[in-house]
């Protein structure tokens, strides 16, 4: 892994909102843990807000100063920047990639949306703004969860791993972005038992690997856990791994290990993009829209800005 940027300092952080759109209205609960959270790591927060109208200056200020208020309204600290953003468009594409070339030239760390979502139809005939925002954003993104109780906290991290490249960039800018996190991250990794279908082949024929292959397969996996744990360690964090065989649905597995260890966040990656978007797929997805938890998660484009990044100084991701 890399080593902690030198000139990281606090994260700086969009709040996108929208006070017309359901799916963006962030429920007080959350606006409480995202406050605590944010003066816990002494970062900067800036509100921002999409509008779908050609900019008219005397409507764009009123639209401002609307904005400005409803910010202060939501009890967040006096110090957030309220910005209003303009797209000469209606459509979820369009408001994405406004806020997608903001945050590129505000050098965000990562955006927070509250994500109340669609589901079924619904999000296959529209779509969700948030959804389309994570297979596009160059930054993490962090759902909230309309459901935490009791006092606002960030103990524990859950982050559920596959050990792909993508999942280890995800954990490289978790570790940077959380200098100082004085909890646990709970490392997770669910794996499927002797005898499940491991692959299919090009007829669709279930293919099955030999017991010995899974031993095998069992000691690299123990064996990768141990060397990503001493690597975290060494960068000062607070580890466990959690191992678990014979996973039949990982999301469930997820959920389960998240309830019993009462984490205060879940981390992870998630690869999927385009058509993807519109349907019920990917395992990061599928956590988030519980709303549970608060979930940071890695999106595609984030996972391909921070390799690029990465490639000079890191030999893990040469060619």
């Amino acid at each position: 892994m890399n080593t902690v940027r030198p000139d990281k300092v606090a994260a700086k952080v969009i709040f996108a909102l929208d006070p017309l759109e359901p799916e963006l209205v962030p429920d007080p609960s959350s606006i409480r843990w995202l406050r605590h959270w944010m003066d816990e790591r002494q970062a900067t927060l800036e509100a921002v807000y999409i509008a779908s109208w050609p900019s008219e200056s005397a409507e764009l200020e009123k639209t401002q100063n609307e904005f400005e208020i409803y910010v202060r309204q939501l009890g967040l600290s006096d110090a957030v920047k309220a910005t209003v953003l303009v797209s000469k468009s209606t459509s979820r594409r369009k408001a994405v990639q406004t806020l997608v070339n903001y945050l590129q030239r505000s050098n965000a760390d990562f955006v927070v949306v509250s994500s109340h979502g669609r589901a079924g139809v619904g999000r296959w005939m529209m779509g969700s703004f948030a959804e389309r925002l994570l297979g596009e954003s160059p930054v993490p993104v962090l759902f909230l969860s309309d459901r935490h109780e009791g006092m606002p906290q960030l103990k524990k991290i859950l982050f559920p791993t596959d050990f792909s490249e993508s999942s280890k960039c995800a954990l490289e800018l978790l570790l940077n972005e959380f200098q100082g996190f004085g909890g646990e991250i709970i490392l997770f990794h669910a794996d499927s038992p002797p005898g499940v279908v491991a692959d299919t082949g090009i007829l669709g024929i279930p293919v099955y690997y030999p017991e010995e292959v899974w031993v095998e397969r069992k000691y690299q996996i123990q064996r990768e856990a141990n060397r990503i744990a001493n690597e975290v360690t060494a960068r000062g964090f607070g580890i466990r791994t959690v191992l678990q065989e014979g996973v039949l649905d990982v999301v469930s597995a997820i959920e389960h290990v998240a309830e019993g260890e009462n984490v205060d966040l879940i981390a992870m990656t998630s690869t999927n993009r385009g058509i993807d978007l519109m349907i019920a797929g990917g395992v990061a997805r599928q956590v988030f829209r519980m709303r549970r938890w608060p979930v940071w998660v890695c999106g595609p484009e984030a996972v391909e800005a921070a390799q690029r990044v990465s490639l000079p100084q890191n030999p893990r991701y040469a060619g």
